[in-house]
């Protein structure tokens, strides 16, 4: 998988899809669509394609390679009709098995590739190929891929499928089990687009006609995205007729994103119309952000009728990031001319980062007309940022221009990163002239180390042990990747260390590496770990892992762990596994298990894995907590989430509970 933290909502899912498929709908309008989507998504900021674009400068964008490919439903080149035509190849005298084979190792193949987004435009194109007999092959390929595969790959073939056949390709999303909420979400509101797009009658009425809840707003969200590139009039009415409960407000995001690029016009009077609050926010920006793609000045002129402040400030920030596209310069002058305050900060460092993805000189010399304050600092730190990705070097010896403070160490940390893995040796040097003894410098001295790991570990590992700069954790960080590659050379390497907390800490990390590719082999290792702060990190390592696979054999596992601070770093692990597949399964699990750490911790995972789906009974499980500290921090979580959903119920609970005292009521309730 991609790195998951970012992941914590999913609304802005829903609205990458809409823009995706619009871009496969119109070939003509995907070099904006497409980078539209990974913005919105937060695709290239971290969380979906795990910390940035990745890619190289000036790489074509993965619509424009495949929009108009054969199957697309609405755009196709000249294929001679052959179903899953594999562009460019000739596939007329193969069998229906050797093209299918043929598409399946384009899948393998795309995942493999070696940046981020060369991945996801491979898997993109990969996609596109497949004929409407491939579909249950690639899903069955799709989900046997672990360890660092990408997660997107399910709903992106899901979404094919919706071309083909969007209502089976919908009831195949209700169902999926496991992985996580963003997989779902997409393929989910792939289907519906699809289906709308089709046959807004049908989708609609089945939209309406599940069960009220977070799917039922995805897939209406969905219906809604298909409508709009018909009749953006009618998807807004439909919208607005519709229960409050039924819609996300992300809702909105998609209906004016589309309406916003065709008729920026009708669309901002539109938007304007709106009441404050639900959806409205959305929908200005999503309107500020097309338009200024055509006419950045009448967008800004436009944007002074907003009255809500904070959403005007964020929308002329986006408007002159769009103007910065194009004529940063213009975007800059714009900027100056505004009052100095947030609005102007955010304008400044929008226009930067786009300058800097175009043209570094260019970026360099815009940043001379940035005064000195916060918005310039601002504005480094997204030049940095952005550079990271296309000139490590240079982006850290501009953060390090930056003063000392979290700005620094965050935009030193991504760029130190990534010439890591082009130059480890230069990046170690550059942290050790630099970076003053402390946590930032520890950080990055592990994170170059870890990248210098994938290209020479002995010599990676044994620089580390001189190092005055890292701490014993450390060892085990910088060793997983190697694991990850080579399992047995790694162990063996750590098993002939001297014996001592540096041994216990590289075994760790070896064995926690060798989990991605083995957790049955992960566990038998487990027993040369002594007790200690290394076993407990191995322990959640193979335990989640192997729960993903088989939650049962890692539950028996688990159990079996001598240590208490190990099983206690392993039941959450199990627990979450266990419940994104069958609820059921890991309340049973749950009820055998005697009083202890161990169990509290598994029970405050679980009540946090089920809050969205069962809030009452996450509470219920919560509560059981025997720990009253524990107990109130996690039917805390559980009431926090539960209370942006239905608030009213959640207090009730609250109040009527007799697990929590009178003052841990108030704590948790803010009363």
């Amino acid at each position: 998988m991609f790195s998951q933290q970012g992941i914590a909502e999913f609304r802005l899912v829903p609205a990458a899809c809409a823009v995706i498929l619009t871009a496969r709908r119109m070939k003509t309008a995907t070099k904006i669509l497409i980078p539209i989507a990974l913005v919105t998504a937060g695709w290239s900021a971290g969380y979906f394609m795990g910390g940035g674009p990745g890619g190289e400068k000036g790489a074509a964008n993965p619509a424009a390679d495949t929009a108009g490919q054969h199957g697309s439903s609405r755009t196709t080149k000249a294929t001679g009709g052959n179903p899953g035509g594999m562009g460019g190849g000739n596939d007329s005298n193969l069998t229906p098995e050797e093209r299918r084979g043929r598409v399946l190792s384009s899948l393998l193949d795309a995942m493999q590739q070696p940046n981020d987004l060369r991945k996801f435009r491979s898997v993109f194109s990969a996609v596109e190929k497949i004929g409407p007999e491939d579909i249950q092959a690639a899903l069955e390929l799709a989900r046997k891929r672990t360890g660092n595969d990408w997660g997107g790959m399910v709903p992106m073939i899901v979404a094919r499928w919706a071309e083909f056949d969007p209502k089976s390709a919908a009831a195949y999303a209700l169902g999926m089990k496991g992985g996580n909420r963003w997989e779902r979400d997409f393929a989910l509101s792939s289907a519906a687009s699809e289906w709308a797009h089709k046959d807004a009658a049908s989708a609609k009425a089945w939209a309406l006609g599940l069960p009220t809840g977070k799917e039922q707003q995805t897939a209406v969200a969905g219906v809604a995205t298909g409508m709009v590139q018909l009749d953006a009039s009618a998807a807004l009415a439909w919208v607005k007729s519709l229960p409050a409960e039924m819609r996300s407000m992300d809702v909105y995001r998609q209906i004016f994103t589309d309406w916003g690029g065709r008729d920026p016009l009708l669309a901002s009077q539109q938007a304007l119309s709106l009441p404050m609050g639900e959806g409205r926010q959305q929908a200005l920006l999503a309107v500020a952000n097309r338009w200024a793609e055509k006419d950045p000045q009448a967008a800004l002129d436009w944007l002074k009728q907003v009255p809500e402040i904070g959403t005007r400030n964020r929308a002329i920030s986006a408007a002159l990031g769009r103007w910065a596209e194009t004529d940063p310069e213009a975007a800059m002058k714009a900027a100056n001319g505004m009052p100095a305050g947030d609005s102007r900060t955010q304008a400044f460092a929008s226009i930067m980062q786009q300058a800097a993805q175009k043209d570094q000189d260019q970026a360099m010399r815009l940043l001379d007309k940035i005064p000195e304050g916060q918005a310039r600092t601002d504005a480094v730190q997204q030049v940095a940022q952005t550079l990271s990705w296309q000139n490590p070097k240079a982006a850290a010896e501009l953060a390090a221009t930056l003063p000392a403070g979290d700005a620094r160490d965050n935009a030193m940390r991504q760029s130190l990163g990534n010439w890591s893995r082009e130059s480890p040796t230069d990046a170690l040097a550059f942290i050790e002239k630099n970076l003053p003894a402390g946590e930032s410098k520890r950080q990055a001295t592990t994170q170059a180390v870890s990248a210098w790991v994938q290209s020479d570990p002995r010599a990676a590992l044994d620089w580390m042990m001189k190092s005055p700069d890292v701490k014993t954790q450390d060892f085990g960080t910088a060793i997983t990747g190697w694991a990850a590659q080579d399992p047995q050379g790694a162990l063996t390497w750590a098993k002939n260390q001297p014996d001592g907390t540096q041994k216990q800490a590289f075994l760790a990390g070896a064995i926690s590496g060798l989990a991605n590719n083995d957790p049955v082999q992960a566990a038998e290792q487990f027993g040369t770990l002594a007790p200690g702060d290394a076993q407990k990190s191995a322990a959640g390592r193979i335990a989640g892992i192997w729960a993903k696979q088989d939650p049962v054999a890692a539950a028996q596992w688990a159990s079996q762990i001598a240590d208490p601070a190990a099983r206690e770093a392993a039941f959450p692990q199990v627990v979450n596994a266990m419940a994104q597949s069958d609820v059921a399964r890991a309340a049973a699990w749950l009820e055998k298990l005697p009083a202890s750490t161990e169990r509290d911790a598994a029970v405050a995972a679980y009540a946090g894995t089920v809050t969205s789906r069962d809030p009452e009974g996450a509470a219920t499980w919560a509560a059981t907590v025997s720990d009253d500290n524990k107990r109130e921090n996690a039917v805390r979580n559980v009431y926090q989430n539960w209370k942006r959903s239905d608030e009213a119920a959640a207090n009730a609970w609250l109040a009527a509970t007799q697990a929590l005292s009178g003052d841990a009521k108030k704590r948790i309730g803010g009363k």
